[in-house]
């Protein structure tokens, strides 16, 4: 089945949840992809010319990012799924998936779990990266209350390995520290729904010289009633850079199976 909104998507009002990248074509297939914390959509800009031209990228955009960076930043779970909920149902009318970075594998897993319970339209399959399944406690110390020099300064040590030159940027760091607390309260949240099984199944990507192991990865097979698949890729936490290529290659692949991963 076809789009009937061609390569945009659906008419828009209000703030931009969804921002959809080019497609060329009819569009049969839509990619919802979350971006790791303090990340906006744009991050997957570059996605649509590594899969095949009617597949639709849609990064997700949440408050206090890139065009809605004026608006203050969501803190708390359910506000954020609902939100999504709500703005998603204008999108479902073609088969869609969803794929998370580190805090949005969570948001990705959490919104397909509240579609579900919602009977819902649900991901043809939902691919979650870089992230501890909720049913596993992390070892990390919380750090979303420290005092801003402690919070940078550990956030740095966490997940600063591919990102050196924002952390060499002080002003950048500046206007997006609000946007990373949100986002780390986001993440340890205990609010997370640790037991919940989704009917259709998970992929999960792990980088090999990230710091959760294989073992803790699979455990997202626990979060899934169908097939589960677990790839690890060249890189550390930012992976999804590092490897961007071969990460969106694996997608298409679990996705479509031996059909061309790139636009022609």
């Amino acid at each position: 089945m076809s789009s009937t909104f061609g390569n945009s998507g659906p008419p828009l009002s209000g703030p931009r949840w969804f921002i959809p990248f080019r497609s060329e074509g009819p569009v049969t297939h839509r990619l919802f992809c979350f971006p790791h914390s303090g990340a906006g959509a744009s991050l997957f800009a570059s996605w649509p010319k590594l899969l095949p031209p009617s597949v639709q990228v849609c990064g997700v955009q949440l408050p206090g990012r890139e065009d809605r960076l004026r608006e203050r930043p969501l803190t708390d779970v359910p506000a954020v799924v609902m939100a999504l909920s709500t703005a998603l149902q204008p999108w479902l009318e073609i088969p869609f998936t969803f794929f998370g970075h580190s805090l949005g594998a969570v948001l990705a897993y959490e919104l397909a779990l509240h579609l579900q319970t919602r009977k819902a339209p649900v991901p043809t399959r939902v691919f979650v990266s870089a992230r501890l399944p909720p049913c596993v406690a992390s070892p990390l110390a919380p750090i979303a209350t420290l005092p801003d020099a402690d919070f940078l300064r550990e956030l740095r040590r966490r997940y600063g390995r591919s990102s050196e030159a924002f952390w060499s940027n002080r002003e950048l760091v500046d206007l997006y520290l609000p946007i990373l607390r949100a986002d780390l309260r986001l993440a340890e949240s205990p609010l997370f729904t640790k037991h919940g099984r989704l009917e259709c199944p998970i992929a999960a990507f792990g980088g090999i010289d990230d710091e959760i192991p294989p073992a803790q990865l699979r455990e997202w097979q626990k979060h899934t009633a169908s097939d589960f698949q677990l790839r690890m890729l060249p890189g550390d936490h930012g992976f999804i850079t590092s490897a961007r290529e071969q990460l969106v290659d694996e997608i298409a692949r679990s996705l479509f199976g031996s059909q061309p991963t790139s636009a022609s």
